[in-house]
C-alpha cells in the first residue's frame, strides 16, 4: 500500500474542504493511506521531517514540473515502497530549509490556486492517480 502524508502549513479553515478531501482519501485507501497534517510553522514542519527515515519530500510548487494525470499516477506508484511527503506552503512559498529537504517539485497547474483548493485538487489527482493505476473508468 502507498502511504503518503500530505504536510500543511498554515490555518485549515474551511470545512467544506476537508469534507471533500476525506472523501476522496476514503476512496483512495484501497491503495493509497493518505495522512494529513496541519501546522503553524515550517519549524514544526522540518523537526517532523527529520525525524523520518529516506522520505520522499515533494513540494507543491507553481515553478515545479507539471505533468498529466497519467505521468503523476506512474510518479507515485513507482515510489510505492517509499513514504511520500507532499508539502503545501504557504502564499509566500517555502523558506530555504524546507526548499534544502526537497527530492522534487511539482505543480499542479500553471494557474494559481487558493492553499485550501490546492489541498483539495491534490486529493482528488490522489484519487484518480489510484483510480488509473487500478484502470478503472474514473479516468477518461
Amino acid at each position: 500500500m502507498l502511504k503518503i502524508k500530505i504536510h500543511c502549513i498554515g490555518k485549515n479553515k474551511d470545512t467544506y474542504i476537508d469534507i471533500s478531501t476525506q472523501e476522496f482519501a476514503k476512496r483512495a485507501s484501497h491503495n493509497i493511506d493518505i495522512q494529513w497534517l496541519y501546522y503553524k510553522s515550517d519549524k514544526r514542519l522540518l523537526t517532523k521531517l527529520k525525524m523520518e527515515k529516506n522520505p520522499l519530500i515533494i513540494l507543491l510548487d507553481e515553478k515545479g514540473k507539471e505533468m498529466t494525470s497519467k505521468q503523476f499516477s506512474s510518479f507515485i506508484f513507482k515510489h510505492e515502497s517509499t513514504q511520500i511527503h507532499f508539502i503545501l506552503g504557504e502564499y509566500c512559498g517555502f523558506s530555504q530549509d524546507v526548499q534544502n529537504l526537497k527530492n522534487s517539485k511539482i505543480s499542479l497547474s500553471k494557474l494559481t490556486f487558493t492553499y485550501q483548493h490546492a489541498r483539495l485538487i491534490l486529493a482528488e489527482q490522489l484519487y484518480r492517480a489510484q483510480q488509473i493505476y487500478i484502470k478503472s473508468s474514473y479516468h477518461k
